[in-house]
């Protein structure tokens, strides 16, 4: 499957569960109609970084479409080889099927290192010219290091953050991390995760 051609692709990124405010299901439904609204618009490759939470619900979302729309690509953009080690029973057997239907998967680390979680991050900026969020607005956390990570790289911004419905805000986003960076420097911590640290072994991708 080629995804070099970056006007194709898509990259999610968003919180855990959490941090969303609104249903499941919900927000299931919205990112459908976001997916073939990108489709249409000529996007064909869908990057998941299959984290708990927005992620999850972004790869099912993406697969739901593909019933309807067959040349959608899932891509699960992978951290670190045991990333679902610590996910609830119910999540790994979520996160399990989805690779198994993932049209391709990326490893990136065979084990965990410190920063994983943020090279994994920028692998999905890189390779995407449009990043889909769902993003709360608040300036902590791997949702707000891709999302200001992506507007510094020119990429468009499809925030899903809303309360009743979904809309692009392209300038929101810009506005609200611009406010954020006057007051506040990007943590540089790995937030995603609390694992030991361990050596970096990549993968040539």
């Amino acid at each position: 499957m080629e995804t070099t051609e970056i006007s194709k692709n898509v990259s999610f990124t968003g919180h855990r569960s959490g941090r969303i405010s609104q249903p499941m299901l919900t927000l299931f439904a919205g990112m459908v109609t976001e997916i073939k609204s990108l489709y249409a618009s000529g996007c064909r490759n869908f990057f998941s970084g299959m984290a708990e939470g927005g992620d999850l619900v972004f790869a099912k979302a993406v697969l739901a479409a593909r019933n309807e729309l067959t040349d959608i690509r899932l891509v699960a953009a992978i951290p670190f080889r045991e990333q679902s080690a610590r996910y609830s029973d119910m999540n790994k057997r979520l996160y399990i099927s989805l690779l198994e239907e993932a049209d391709k998967t990326v490893v990136l680390s065979e084990s965990y290192h410190k920063g994983c979680f943020h090279r994994r991050n920028d692998f999905l900026v890189k390779h995407a010219a449009i990043m889909l969020a769902y993003w709360d607005g608040q300036p902590y956390g791997g949702t707000y290091y891709t999302v200001k990570k992506a507007i510094e790289a020119g990429k468009k911004i499809v925030n899903l953050y809303k309360l009743n419905h979904y809309e692009t805000v392209q300038q929101d986003c810009r506005t609200a991390v611009a406010s954020i960076m006057k007051w506040r420097t990007l943590p540089c911590g790995d937030t995603e995760s609390n694992h030991l640290k361990t050596n970096y072994s990549p993968i040539n991708i």
